[in-house]
């Protein structure tokens, strides 16, 4: 409870980062809020309520844009999202919320997008995916977040598309 009510007084501290004006300031507040999410989920990686309020949190974070400047924070994004999918119990929160933050993250669009997704795919972003899709197959939101997270981790990647095929994840997207 303590690590619920943590994160939501982070997120309305943190505000709206488009709200930002300037671009220096904007990375600022985006590392820092990543690195909290971080730091807070490696203080209690047992809490399954945090997990959830803490991807909600990353997901729904308008500082993920294409003009983000640091590919670094980024990727700790990825990490964190790879690492709370992963993690016993299964949420479909958890595993909506994770799939968005890899959707968000590794998009095309997305300056040195290419490197992101390369990271990913050596981290398990395709694995969390699959299995998230798998844990959850009746459930409309996890398909749809783990359908668009295979199209971004598999665009312009031939080993991510590779894995996702030895995976069998290529059918999961025709299921869902």
């Amino acid at each position: 409870t303590c690590q619920v009510l943590g994160l939501t007084l982070m997120r309305d501290a943190v505000g709206d980062a488009a709200s930002i004006q300037d671009p220096e300031m904007r990375e600022i507040h985006a590392a820092k809020t990543v690195m909290m999410i971080e730091k807070a989920l490696k203080s209690h990686p047992d809490s399954p309520e945090l997990r959830e309020a803490a991807l909600a949190v990353l997901s729904t974070s308008t500082f993920f844009t294409e003009d983000w400047p640091s590919r670094e924070h980024r990727e700790i994004s990825i990490g964190v999202a790879i690492s709370a999918m992963g993690r016993l119990p299964p949420s479909p929160v958890v595993a909506c919320h994770g799939c968005r933050v890899l959707t968000v993250a590794c998009q095309p669009e997305m300056r040195d997008s290419n490197a992101s997704r390369a990271a990913a795919g050596r981290a398990g972003a395709i694995e969390a995916v699959a299995n998230a899709m798998s844990e959850f197959p009746g459930h409309a939101g996890v398909q749809a977040e783990g359908s668009a997270a295979l199209a971004a981790l598999c665009a312009n990647s031939l080993p991510n598309m590779e894995k996702a095929a030895g995976l069998g994840a290529l059918g999961l997207l025709e299921i869902a």
